[in-house]
């Protein structure tokens, strides 16, 4: 029993600590609670405060014989329960009105009529608690007593370690956008454009059914795909009238320059395609390389279409933005030349849903010349 004991606290470490998101942490430690412990359920509290009198309170129970996994979740006042759970590391409590915090009281609904608690501390005050519903055929021994605050000590390992990675995420996603309104606000006519356009792009790419992790590229790339345009002088940005072709050309370099700042950092490798390929055409004839069809990579592909509907909506020093209607079905005409197919496809299907979409006949004479 000690042997299998061990084995079963060394799996539920390595399980916990190698879970990177809050969520993962629930679920793992509350699937190998059962090879460590007696108990009709387990279950996983966690505590938000949103004030200093109340908080948003998570409640996540498995059981085990049945495989039933369900989540509650209540904004409720501060029980004065946490207060006893800094202190104690462990606490019984009868599933009554009279004895029980309203949070746990859900768990009745699964046969369960009494529980212990063990607090997990974060910066000694109880962020969350793991909790053992106590079987009337298995009571839970002074040993059971001691694993479980083992496991809940490293849960809060786990949970500290999720908030850290938390912490960088937020920095991460912080420092993109802030750097891609930097880029926008070099023109007062782009405010925004960076953040509009890689928001429509993600849409379409969640449409197309891309997994979670190629819209994690997306997002990085596209919030940067347009930072080039650090090195393009804001009179030609601005200007009122027609690009020469030395402006033209000054212009268009943004794509390499924009490659040429990311290229260095090695978490921008997959997401360089879109600085690179967004001005590319489907017939080939975009820039700066001619790549046609597939040679353009579908991040690529998807920025096209999202990039040249925002600019086309948005006013611009030389013109006024275009109807919305008028620039989705200018778009779809460019289907096959200039854009995927298949992701115009479900661009207009995403405009029709949300009810842009009202065909017009117009001229189209400005789809390619968005820069």
């Amino acid at each position: 029993r000690q042997f299998h004991t061990l084995r079963a606290i060394n799996d539920i470490d390595q399980a916990i600590l190698s879970s990177l998101n809050r969520d993962a942490v629930v679920s793992t430690a509350l699937s190998r609670m059962p090879n460590l412990l007696p108990g009709e359920c387990f279950a996983l509290v966690i505590f938000q405060p949103n004030s200093s009198d109340s908080a948003f309170v998570q409640l996540t129970v498995r059981v085990p014989q049945s495989g039933v996994l369900r989540t509650f979740a209540d904004r409720i006042a501060l029980p004065s329960e946490l207060q006893q759970l800094q202190r104690d590391r462990s606490l019984q409590i009868l599933l009554d009105p009279e004895h029980a915090p309203d949070f746990l009281l859900p768990l009745k609904d699964f046969g369960v009529t009494s529980v212990f608690v063990f607090p997990i501390l974060l910066e000694h005050r109880p962020f969350a608690a793991l909790v053992c519903g106590l079987s009337p055929t298995a009571p839970m021994t002074d040993e059971d007593i001691h694993h479980a605050i083992q496991v809940a000590d490293q849960l809060a390992v786990a949970f500290s370690n999720v908030q850290l990675i938390e912490a960088m995420e937020q920095l991460h996603w912080g420092t993109l956008t802030a750097l891609a309104r930097a880029i926008d606000a070099k023109s007062a006519w782009t405010a925004g454009h960076s953040e509009r356009v890689t928001q429509l792009a993600l849409k379409i790419g969640s449409a197309m059914g891309l997994s979670s992790r190629d819209l994690q590229i997306m997002h990085r790339g596209g919030l940067l795909h347009d930072i080039g345009k650090i090195g393009t002088a804001p009179e030609i940005l601005d200007k009122p009238g027609k690009l020469d072709p030395q402006e033209m050309q000054h212009m268009r370099d943004h794509v390499r320059v924009g490659v040429r700042i990311l290229e260095p950092i090695a978490a921008f490798t997959e997401a360089l395609p879109i600085v690179a390929q967004h001005h590319e055409w489907f017939n080939g004839g975009g820039y700066p390389e001619g790549l046609a069809g597939e040679e353009i990579s579908l991040h690529a592909r998807i920025f096209a279409v999202a990039d040249c509907y925002d600019a086309l909506v948005s006013d611009r020093p030389y013109r006024k933005g275009l109807p919305r209607e008028q620039v989705v079905e200018m778009l779809r005409e460019k289907s096959g030349v200039q854009f995927d197919p298949k992701v115009i496809d479900v661009f207009v299907r995403l405009c029709a849903e949300d009810g842009t979409l009202r065909i017009t006949k117009d001229d189209d004479r400005l789809v390619g010349q968005t820069i």
